[in-house]
């Protein structure tokens, strides 16, 4: 379990200094508004199974979302010191873990039953989402 308000740089003893794949990331985040990282080095497996604990053994259909849930699996992503570094890059200060929300979209769901699957903005500043799919997305569907 992670404690909220963690501080990826903290934990990975990392420093704000260049790097090459960061810069690319960085460079990406500013004008795309946002970067795309194949692999965090998690275990999707393990998470999936923390994900579907979280969730419980209720029929999934619709939306489902659990807030803070216990996810150690997310451990190595809170670790990485080049996640923390494109972090510390783009927002000039450490960054700030504070917590995790599980979403679950059923194949039912569409734009007409979950308005957030059309383009939307969160209002929220410099603040960052991190997306992590549990199943193969492609471009124009769901999982």
């Amino acid at each position: 379990d992670h404690s909220p308000r963690s501080c990826f740089c903290t934990m990975s003893r990392t420093t704000a200094g260049d790097s090459h794949l960061a810069g690319a990331r960085l460079r990406q985040l500013k004008k795309e508004g946002f970067v795309r990282i194949d692999n965090w080095g998690i275990d999707v497996a393990k998470l999936t199974q923390e994900v579907n604990a979280a969730l419980g053994r209720r029929r999934r259909t619709g939306i489902q979302q659990v807030y803070r849930a216990s996810l150690p699996s997310l451990r190595p992503l809170l670790e990485d010191a080049d996640l923390a570094r494109l972090l510390h890059m783009y927002f000039g200060v450490p960054a700030r873990y504070d917590g995790n929300m599980v979403l679950h979209l059923s194949h039912s769901v569409d734009e007409s039953t979950y308005t957030s699957a059309l383009w939307h903005h969160d209002g929220c500043g410099r603040r960052l989402k991190l997306f992590i799919f549990l199943h193969n997305v492609s471009r124009r569907g769901h999982p």
